[in-house]
């Protein structure tokens, strides 16, 4: 059986959509129904090309594109990158090829071919955004800080203002995994990390630096800022700590508190990032040996807080 060119264009898989010279809509296959949403009768003589585009002016230039000589030759286009609305309004990324349909010498309309991305570009977000986290605690990675820090510090040196690094670890984490194993252990940290996007403001960052460090970008913040940060932190895990913990909490023969070190950057400090992240975990570490649950300040900058 010998099928026709429509019937083909029918069956096709991937939304397929003929349009005529004014760019309105003649062929709308089964495929461009599913994803757009459109039924075909409702858009077959009525709707223009150009109203599927999301960017204003994007008709218009992939018809420059099909007159131009492009890597699929004069009149067509291959894997251009474009984005379609559908008819609820929801937008779908997708790669566009098209090709100019000729009547003998005659231009009588163009066929446009679209691939779905959006399954591609959420599994790419996804990719992204687990290379730049921590797993287990949902915060950013020591990658992502060390790609993070060197933009604060050149925003804090440009504009002249302060911002602040907050490091802590949970004290007794150790222990609590030696004794009642690392789910519990991994409880804790979730709930530290939970407690740590609840306290933090909203241009915050928190970063898992290593399995028992963690750091916080505060922005335009100086040490009476952190410190404030550093006590609602403090407190909200200790009265939390109970409840997430729950009976195994009484059995904990270490007590798990937070231990924290804050160093700021003044705009006019001539440090690097890695200088930065040594003074906040010398100040935590500091900190602990002074006595656990304690809050540190870097003195070498605290002057400029006076």
């Amino acid at each position: 059986m010998k099928l026709t060119s429509i019937e083909l264009i029918s069956a096709c898989p991937d939304p397929v959509i003929i349009t005529n010279n004014q760019g309105v809509v003649s062929l709308f296959n089964l495929a461009a129904e599913k994803l757009l949403g459109f039924r075909s009768e409702d858009v077959i003589n009525s709707l223009k090309i150009a109203d599927l585009y999301e960017r204003e002016g994007e008709a218009e230039h992939v018809k420059k594109l099909l007159t131009a000589e492009t890597d699929g030759g004069p009149d067509q286009i291959q894997r251009y990158e474009t984005r379609i609305l559908g008819h609820s309004g929801q937008v779908f990324p997708v790669h566009l090829s098209a090709a100019v349909l000729n009547e003998g010498q005659n231009v009588v309309g163009v066929i446009h071919y679209f691939q779905d991305l959006t399954h591609s570009e959420k599994l790419e977000t996804e990719l992204r955004e687990l290379s730049r986290t921590d797993q287990l605690t949902g915060m950013f990675n020591s990658r992502q800080l060390y790609l993070s820090l060197p933009e604060e510090i050149l925003r804090a040196a440009r504009y002249k203002r302060p911002f602040a690094l907050l490091c802590f670890s949970l004290n007794g984490l150790k222990e609590t995994n030696d004794q009642l194993g690392h789910l519990l252990g991994d409880d804790a940290l979730r709930l530290l990390a939970l407690v740590t996007k609840d306290t933090l403001r909203e241009n915050d960052t928190s970063y898992r630096y290593t399995g028992n460090e963690f750091l916080v970008i505060c922005p335009e913040t100086d040490y009476t800022g952190a410190k404030h940060v550093a006590k609602r932190l403090q407190s909200t895990f200790a009265k939390l700590l109970p409840q997430a913990l729950d009976a195994s909490f009484n059995e904990l023969n270490t007590p798990l508190s937070i231990s924290q070190g804050i160093t700021v950057f003044y705009g006019s400090n001539t440090v690097n990032k890695n200088e930065l992240i040594h003074q906040a975990i010398q100040t935590m570490d500091k900190a602990k040996l002074d006595s656990e649950n304690q809050i540190g300040l870097f003195e070498a900058n605290m002057q400029a807080d006076q």
